[in-house]
């Protein structure tokens, strides 16, 4: 089922009316459902077809298990080592939401900002491993800046504690470690697109 741009768009302003008026935190279930939809639109207008074209039921399924399980185990982890928190989540229902609305729907969101730079490049006859390097440099890195900037003003939905090696920072944007981890979502869930993609 393709949902039109317009219900990405209403999802977006009412997601950043939440982050910048109202300073929400769950401002980000809207906001990522919202990017979600305008990004799939727009990916498969310049690929000239769905990312799930082929897709059956098996395949989505395959895609979500392997999806909730690298984001449950990627932010055990961050949790575990204090490099994030989630000040306003405090309920149960709120940290099983948060992998939906946080991770599984943004990690999809940030891998199609990379398949969109990807075939931008391409059709720009671009070298097929230079398209991807660029893409993640540019598209990947811009997406998580724009992310990270309306999760700061909304007053966190997420907030970033420290990095390792460095904390170096520009503004509230842990510059290496944050563009590291936005490029490594897009290649995680690439992998696991792939591997869901597979099973016949």
């Amino acid at each position: 089922m393709r949902f039109p741009y317009a219900s990405g768009i209403i999802l977006v302003i009412a997601g950043m009316f939440m982050a910048f008026i109202l300073h929400q935190a769950h401002y980000y279930s809207l906001f990522s459902l919202g990017v979600l939809i305008i990004l799939l639109r727009v990916h498969d207008k310049i690929a000239k077809k769905s990312l799930f074209h082929s897709w059956k039921k098996k395949n989505y399924i395959a895609f979500f298990i392997l999806m909730l399980a690298s984001s449950v185990a990627i932010d055990l982890l961050g949790i575990s080592l204090g490099f994030w928190t989630y000040p306003s989540y405090t309920s149960l229902t709120d940290n099983v939401m948060k992998y939906v609305f946080e991770w599984i729907i943004p990690m999809t969101y940030i891998m199609l900002s990379l398949l969109i730079g990807k075939e931008i490049l391409t059709k720009a006859r671009v070298k097929s491993w230079s398209s991807w390097v660029i893409s993640l440099v540019v598209f990947v890195t811009f997406i998580g800046i724009i992310t990270e900037y309306i999760n700061h003003v909304a007053g966190y939905s997420w907030k970033i504690l420290s990095m390792p090696i460095t904390n170096y920072m520009i503004g509230n944007y842990f510059l290496i470690f944050q563009t590291v981890g936005y490029w490594s979502m897009a290649l995680v869930t690439l992998i696991c697109y792939k591997l869901a993609e597979e099973i016949q």
